[in-house]
């Protein structure tokens, strides 16, 4: 019975297995051959680009086809980041067949930084005299916020604007601990009160100082926005505030005599605004290209004879190989190792997006950045966040450059040692019995409190490793380490709040990051080579698990949710001792 019982379930294990991988095969066969029959499509004359980004945008494109997998992957299209997204909007600015954009922005799913850096984008597009036109059922305010480069702003005459301000809000679980009989044995560095990562498992609300770094950030990015806004609107900053204390949810003509939209329109009177702005009559087609299909049909230009890297470090930091979104230290390090030891590489871009994780892993990777620094022009570009163990690997740069609403500093440690004895005995009836050679032989058990010696040897790593951290600051800024303490602490700032305490140089996006590094490298014909390397289609299949699928499926079908997920996942499941900020911003 038992053989047969063994015999089944290998049976099954091995259907299972089947269905899976004919499931994958499956996907990259329908990718495979909608990617090999998309046509080309021409780009005539007087064309309009048409930008849409209702979908999550990452610092750098992604070939992963089960990670990125929707119905746009079938019909052949990728959804681009933040890199090629730049390119292509400065390409169509000298492109002469672009007569101008037309912008979707109703729903933009990307962080403040990563938006203003397009904006920023699109303001230099207008440099060249052609027109941005922004059209949406609805706008969100991440939305709007594009959409006020425009030259002129439509809404649908039934549609809603969002534009009520920045909040950040947290979910803490500590009672729910305390009901299910466990506790969190926590360590900071030394006066690490700004270290709010951990207050998750501790505490039932923000701690005094957790609310005011938080509150200040928000106030610094929301004046930011105005600020901007209202450059490119012609409405005062005051105005602007007492806009969003008068939050709608009806069409209001109040949004036009305030000067926040330009008219109200349905969409087959936007298209005859387009035919006005390239000078068609209305019978003729528009000749649009969506900016997806204006990557394939660019010619592709000579190589140069000079290289600039730019290594994308996002997402989690932990030890090993980058895989599922985060920044594994041995890939990373290896990159730069790599690039320190190439002579056609002149120059290095680290674009960062991450909020640290594993200290032992910032450790490795700032090794190779410190030595990258001394042997070639090195530049750090900070994208949304670069923030505890993020801004621990930024510190050996000659250059940081960060966008105004990064967040960024977190200099600070903590360890987290669950205890879960109660649930395990009183709740469960499970007790733990053992017998050891050495005193600290089961340390870290979880079954059990801490012993006051292991809460000593675990306070003095967490203290040793903070005075690291600072040191390792104040050597790569120029700065005492006095001074890195008493800015540090875990206290988080914005990119343009960092700039004043000497954590940031400069106030940039990526291409500023890029064009930067290359003066310092005095170089002007260049090329840009992006690391990681992707990975091929085979690699893809290989490296795909069931787990993986259903993640991807989760992912796509609750974003917010499955972030929440992730910071949970990711704090327990990390080094005992971790370098890593927990800060959100929200907005409609």
């Amino acid at each position: 019975m038992s053989f047969i019982k063994t015999l089944l379930t290998t049976i099954l294990g091995v259907l299972i297995s089947f269905f899976i991988i004919g499931f994958l095969m499956l996907i990259i066969i329908l990718a495979i051959v909608a990617g090999s029959t998309e046509k080309s499509v021409q780009i005539n004359d007087n064309s309009v680009m048409h930008i849409t980004l209702d979908y999550p945008i990452t610092d750098r494109t992604s070939n992963n086809l089960i990670s990125n997998f929707s119905m746009n992957t079938l019909q052949g299209k990728v959804n681009l980041g933040l890199n090629d997204l730049l390119k292509n909007i400065q390409d169509a600015s000298r492109d002469p067949k672009i007569r101008g954009i037309y912008l979707d922005a109703g729903i933009v799913i990307a962080s403040y930084p990563t938006i203003d850096e397009i904006r920023e984008g699109l303001i230099e597009f207008k440099k060249s005299g052609k027109f941005i036109l922004a059209y949406a059922d609805n706008y969100t305010q991440q939305g709007y916020f594009l959409a006020s480069v425009a030259d002129s702003i439509f809404l649908n005459p039934r549609g809603l604007l969002f534009f009520n301000g920045l909040n950040s809000e947290s979910m803490f679980i500590s009672r729910l601990l305390k009901k299910a009989g466990i506790s969190m044995q926590v360590f900071k560095g030394s006066d690490n009160k700004y270290k709010s990562a951990i207050e998750f498992f501790t505490e039932e609300k923000m701690t005094e100082e957790s609310a005011g770094q938080r509150s200040k950030y928000i106030q610094s990015a929301w004046s930011y926005l105005l600020t901007k806004i209202s450059e490119t609107r012609n409405i005062s900053i005051d105005s602007l505030d007492q806009l969003a204390d008068s939050l709608s949810l009806e069409p209001n003509e109040k949004l036009v005599s305030k000067k926040l939209i330009d008219g109200y329109r349905y969409k087959d009177q936007i298209i005859n605004n387009l035919h006005k702005l390239t000078g068609r009559v209305l019978s003729d087609k528009i000749e649009i290209i969506s900016i997806h299909e204006y990557t394939n049909n660019k010619i592709e230009l000579a190589k140069a004879p000079n290289k600039i890297a730019v290594i994308f470090a996002e997402g989690e930091m932990v030890p090993g190989e980058s895989s599922d979104g985060n920044m594994g230290s041995e890939t990373i390090s290896q990159i730069l190792r790599d690039i320190r030891n190439d002579s056609s590489i002149k120059a290095a871009v680290l674009r960062i997006n991450s909020g640290g994780g594993s200290a032992q892993a910032a450790e490795i990777i700032w090794r190779e950045a410190a030595l990258l620094s001394k042997t070639k022009p090195f530049i750090v570009s900070m994208g949304s966040a670069a923030a505890s163990g993020g801004y621990y690997i930024a510190a050996p740069a000659q250059f940081i450059m960060a966008n105004s609403m990064t967040i960024t500093g977190s200099i600070g440690v903590f360890g987290l040692i669950p205890n879960i004895q109660e649930l395990l005995n009183d709740k469960l009836g499970i007790t733990y019995d053992g017998v050891k050679t050495n005193t600290y032989a089961d340390i870290f058990n979880m079954s059990r409190p801490m012993t006051s010696g292991e809460k000593i040897i675990m306070q003095s790593s967490i203290n040793n490793t903070y005075k690291t951290f600072v040191e390792r600051v104040a050597q790569g800024r120029g700065l005492s380490s006095k001074l890195i303490d008493q800015i540090g602490r875990g206290q988080i700032f914005s990119g343009i709040d960092a700039i004043e305490i000497g954590l940031v140089d400069q106030i940039g996006g990526l291409s500023s990051a890029i064009k930067q590094v290359a003066e310092m490298a005095n170089v002007k014909n260049y090329e840009t080579i992006e690391y990681p390397k992707e990975l091929t289609l085979l690699e893809q299949v290989f490296n795909t698990t069931e787990n993986k699928i259903k993640l991807s499926i989760i992912r796509s079908q609750l974003p917010a949710e499955y972030i929440e997920f992730e910071r949970i996942k990711n704090i327990m499941k990390a080094d005992k001792i971790q370098t890593r900020m927990a800060f959100d911003v929200n907005a409609n």
